[in-house]
């Protein structure tokens, strides 16, 4: 039998690709008959030596199947536990088991795969892993780097312009001017950026045809 047949190892049927991606969970004892669970077939419940009924996937032979990698890098991934694994006289580091970590690089039935706080990364069988869903908002937020809002003086001029913006209010010069006395919009606007306040503009025209900006916050940390 191939070395990689082994329970865990990634596999698509050759005649069924609608199957989609499967992982053996048993191997009869003849060696030929595995049963896989594929993500859009599971098949009926077998009765299979040294188990109690259990849905242990669509029975297929190990010539219909082909091995598959189905990991790319920058996956998130989760080791088998030690007595759990695939290949159980494969060595990886105990610190690695069952922890998550990241897809380095990927080759044939293995991946290299690095796990934030261990120094360096770690050769492993694809068998032993398992992907981790990662919801793609939560993603997002990980990777966008927090920016920390400076507070302005209550009273100032900056101070009342984002209160001001903060109750989805916007803010042209004229009204600035009119309202708290700024005379220089885009300086004082320029300070609110660098704060870390996400401003956008609208570039407008009056009815005299003067061109002006009309400002508004997006997204605003605390002003005090």
């Amino acid at each position: 039998m191939n070395y990689h047949i082994v329970v865990g190892a990634h596999v698509r049927h050759k005649d069924h690709p609608d199957y989609g991606n499967g992982r053996i969970v048993h191997i009869h004892q003849n060696g030929k008959s595995l049963a896989v669970e594929f993500e859009n077939r599971t098949g009926l419940a077998h009765d299979c030596a040294g188990h109690t009924k259990k849905n242990f996937g669509r029975w297929s032979k190990a010539s219909s199947l082909e091995l598959i990698n189905p990991f790319k890098a920058g996956d998130t991934v989760q080791m088998a536990a030690l007595d759990q694994r695939a290949y159980p006289g494969f060595y990886y580091d105990s610190d690695y088991a069952e922890k998550n970590g990241s897809v380095l690089s990927v080759d044939d039935s293995y991946a290299i795969v690095s796990v934030a706080g261990i120094p360096g990364s770690q050769f492993v069988p694809t068998a032993d892993l398992t992907l981790v869903k990662v919801d793609p908002v939560e993603a997002v937020k990980k990777a966008t780097p927090k920016v920390k809002t400076i507070v302005f003086q209550s009273g100032s001029q900056c101070g009342r312009l984002v209160k001001h913006l903060l109750a989805g209010n916007s803010i042209t010069p004229l009204v600035a001017r009119q309202l708290f006395g700024v005379e220089r919009l885009a300086a004082r606007i320029l300070e609110i950026k660098k704060a870390g306040h996400k401003v956008t503009s609208t570039i407008k025209t009056d009815v005299n045809g003067k061109v002006y900006a009309e400002y508004a916050l997006r997204k605003a940390g605390r002003i005090w």
